[in-house]
């Protein structure tokens, strides 16, 4: 093929790549919906404010907490072989298990709980009783028990897989796209499970798949993409509200009601570019965000541990579906808004789907 003709085609495949990027992007689809109102309406957004950016999930000093480590006596750490401690102790304190993962420390935490509850309940039960090293077991057990909620906690949200499935470092979900969710959903579920019998059956973790479940969370940042589909929405629905708005309060576009050309243009928009375009992907969106955020809550509830630093004010604001000016209900809002106020001008001019595909 001759050079000025391999340029030609190169030129043509980047452009048909660049249409099918700039048609899978919801962003573009928001920007000319508000366009085309705006046309036919003739009136524009009054407030229009830049998007408030969502930032990167904290890093892990901000988002892990510290553990207490148990400091004991020579004699004190050979008697734990009474208790089957000592080799695990000595694993930990090797120099690969210093620099143990977050779940590997969960697990071994975990195990030590319940074998030196095991053995307080032995050495209370015996008849050679030696209470100063009964003093010792039962402080020992106590320190791990405080311990314990800080180390699921790091395991979790202070770990490295929750900080891949959590990233925001993702552009938002695409048109058309729709996220494989349930070995995410599955893992989330299980981990909860896990949480909530944390203290009381702390040898259950072992018989868990816990790495097979944490492994699970990172295969996509699918909340990341999620949380700037609904933050994307939100911003270009409060605009496109607003437009419907103005145009229902100055009521010249079907006037005493009647339909007119401007009201025919106007349900045009609404067919093609809100329902056949906008509305398909809310659904997709609002379908996928709302279980996976209630997923998200449900373990972060369970969680005892305090959260570190300002990482609560950042799960209230992007995570928390419950916070009232939070990202999810903020978007949940602007959507019902905006339903509310095509429902209105549409009704005004007559033209209100009927039946089985109300608008809803």
């Amino acid at each position: 093929m001759r050079p000025f003709l391999r340029n030609i085609v190169a030129l043509i495949v980047i452009g048909m790549l660049l249409g099918c990027t700039r048609s899978q992007d919801p962003e573009a689809m928001y920007r000319d919906y508000v366009d085309r109102l705006v046309n036919v309406t003739g009136f524009e957004p009054r407030s229009v404010t830049e998007m408030e950016p969502i930032p990167p999930y904290p890093r892990p000093r901000d988002s892990v907490l510290p553990e207490e480590e148990v400091r004991v006596g020579f004699l004190t750490l050979l008697s734990l072989g009474e208790c089957q401690l000592l080799q695990a102790v000595s694993e930990r304190n090797s120099s690969l298990g210093r620099v143990q993962a977050a779940s590997g420390r969960l697990l071994y935490e975990a195990n030590f709980l319940a074998r030196i509850r095991a053995c307080e309940s032995q050495l209370l039960a015996s008849q050679d009783q030696d209470r100063e090293f009964i003093d010792q077991v039962v402080a020992i057990r106590q320190i791990k028990e405080a311990n314990l909620p800080r180390t699921f906690w790091n395991a979790t949200f202070g770990g490295p897989e929750f900080r891949t499935l959590l990233s925001t470092g993702t552009p938002p979900l695409q048109r058309r796209e729709s996220l494989a969710l349930a070995e995410t959903e599955l893992a989330l579920d299980r981990l909860t499970l896990l949480g909530k019998e944390l203290m009381d059956h702390p040898e259950r973790i072992a018989d868990a798949p816990l790495e097979q479940q944490l492994y699970a969370l990172q295969a996509q940042k699918s909340v990341g993409k999620l949380l700037h589909g609904l933050q994307l929405s939100r911003h270009y629905l409060s605009q496109a509200d607003d437009v419907l708005r103005q145009t229902a309060d100055a009521n010249r576009l079907c006037p005493m009601g009647k339909k007119s050309q401007r009201g025919e243009y106007l349900f045009n928009v609404f067919v093609k570019f809100y329902a056949g375009g906008i509305q398909p992907y809310l659904s997709v969106l609002h379908r996928q965000s709302g279980p996976l955020l209630e997923q998200l809550h449900a373990l972060r509830r369970i969680e005892t541990a305090a959260a570190p630093g300002t990482y609560g004010d950042f799960y209230d604001r992007w995570l928390n579906p419950e916070t009232r000016d939070g990202l999810w209900r903020s978007f949940d809002a602007a959507l019902k808004d905006h339903t509310r106020s095509w429902q209105t001008v549409l009704t005004h001019c007559g033209l209100m789907p009927q039946g089985p595909d109300d608008l809803r």
